[in-house]
């Protein structure tokens, strides 16, 4: 009878936490289908062609881009990367969502728009007691002459393709993630740079770069340009395919460990 007991009441607590289960699984469908209202709809405008790949890691995402416009003559675009995956980073996404597009329209430096948006979160998380969650982020300001201007806090460099010099150069420029000290505001710094039509942004967060292949092997910064240059004239989507293929052929049996995220910018 005590054994009989027993099973029964082990039965009832694979049955509560099988309920559990689904009840979490739930709602994590709820919430990925939440965050995907923030990612926003990739249409091409008469400026700019978008092609945008987002592979989360689990339902929901730390990996954050927006693309916002500046009144009449310029767009302002993000990519952030959050700390972390999951639940947590999946809510400061949505966090620094509100506070971009409330801010970016103020400041026409990218570097000011960084100092002020490191304030923020960081009042915000440590109100809130959620310290040791940061970002990394890229922003980029380009006009309707095609002139850019960028800051970056702590993110993976950006490159631009100059099709018709067929050459890719770098975007650097300096500073810390977000979210860790108001002390990084003074690092934060704003470079230039000239678009000519036909030109490529490649933006990506470093779950792209840091994915392993089954010997441990990084993909690496310089497999994903290898992919760029090979189809660096086709549209976006291809580029985009090829890029993909190339890593999940590097990978194999290996699955992506982070977020990853590619954002590729034509300037028609």
């Amino acid at each position: 009878m005590a054994f009989n007991g027993m099973a029964d009441s082990i039965q009832e607590k694979i049955l509560t936490l099988q309920q559990h289960h689904d009840q979490m699984e739930f709602e994590m469908k709820v919430a990925s289908g939440v965050q995907q209202l923030i990612y926003p709809p990739m249409q091409s405008d008469r400026q700019f062609n978008y092609t945008v790949y987002h592979q989360s890691f689990a339902l929901v995402s730390g990996d954050y881009y927006d693309i916002i416009k500046l009144g009449d003559s310029k767009t302002g675009f993000i990519l952030v990367d959050v700390s972390g995956h999951g639940v947590p980073a999946a809510l400061v996404t949505m966090v620094i969502k509100e506070i971009f597009n409330r801010a970016a329209p103020l400041y026409d430096d990218p570097a000011d728009l960084f100092r002020y948006m490191n304030n923020e979160i960081i009042e915000l998380l440590t109100k809130e007691d959620t310290m040791g969650i940061y970002f990394t982020a890229i922003y980029l300001m380009i006009n309707e002459k095609n002139v850019l201007s960028f800051s970056s806090a702590g993110h993976e460099v950006a490159f631009v393709l100059k099709t018709g010099l067929r050459k890719i150069a770098s975007l650097k420029a300096s500073g810390g993630p977000l979210g860790i000290s108001t002390e990084m505001n003074d690092m934060y710094t704003t470079a230039t740079a000239k678009l000519e039509a036909g030109d490529k942004i490649l933006l990506f967060t470093d779950g792209i770069v840091e994915a392993q292949n089954p010997e441990g092997a990084r993909y690496g910064t310089e497999q994903l340009l290898s992919s760029f240059r090979k189809v660096y004239t086709s549209p976006g989507d291809l580029i985009i395919k090829t890029i993909i293929d190339n890593l999940q052929s590097f990978m194999a049996t290996r699955k992506l460990k982070d977020d990853a995220t590619i954002l590729l910018i034509e300037v028609k």
